[in-house]
C-alpha cells in the first residue's frame, strides 16, 4: 500500500513538471513553411508586453551561428537568414523579460530541402507498376503453354 502511494505521488509530480515545462512553448512562425536551399527564411514570434528582447541562434546541421538579436517590428520579433544547402535547422531562442529574468527555448526545428515537385514516384507507385508487370508476365507465360 505504501508503494502505491509513493508511485501515485511520483506520477503526480512528473505530470506537474511536464505540464509546467509546456507553458514556455513559443509560438514561432517560419516563412516559407517548407524552405528550399537558397530561400530567404523569416522567423517571427509574437512580442509579449513584458519582453525586453529576443536573441536567436540558428544551427544548420551541427554548426551553430553566433546568437543575433531579433528585430521588433510592430507586435512581432523578426529575424531573416539564408540556408544554401539541404540541412536540418534548429533555432535557439533567449527571451529576456523586463523584470531581468530570461528563458531559453530550443524546441523549434525544421528541414531545408528541395521539394520533389511530384517528379519522383512514390513507393506505392513502384509497387503498383511492379505488380502489374508481374501479372502481365504470368499471363503471357500461361498463354504460351
Amino acid at each position: 500500500m505504501k508503494k502505491m502511494k509513493i508511485m501515485t505521488i511520483i506520477t503526480i509530480m512528473a505530470v506537474a513538471v511536464f505540464a509546467t515545462s509546456q507553458v514556455n512553448a513559443l509560438s514561432v512562425s517560419i516563412n516559407p513553411e517548407h524552405p528550399e536551399p537558397g530561400d530567404k527564411i523569416t522567423v517571427s514570434l509574437p512580442a509579449e508586453s513584458n519582453v525586453s528582447g529576443v536573441t536567436i541562434q540558428v544551427c544548420v546541421g551541427d554548426i551553430c551561428r553566433l546568437p543575433e538579436p531579433m528585430e521588433k517590428v510592430g507586435d512581432e520579433y523578426i529575424y531573416s537568414f539564408y540556408v544554401n544547402e539541404t540541412a536540418d535547422v534548429h533555432l535557439n531562442f533567449t527571451i529576456a523579460y523586463s523584470n531581468g529574468t530570461s528563458i531559453w527555448d530550443d524546441s523549434t526545428h525544421f528541414k531545408v530541402e528541395k521539394s520533389g515537385g511530384g517528379s519522383t514516384p512514390g513507393f506505392a507507385s513502384v509497387i503498383a507498376v511492379s505488380a502489374t508487370a508481374g501479372a502481365f508476365l504470368i499471363m503471357k507465360r500461361r498463354t504460351k503453354l
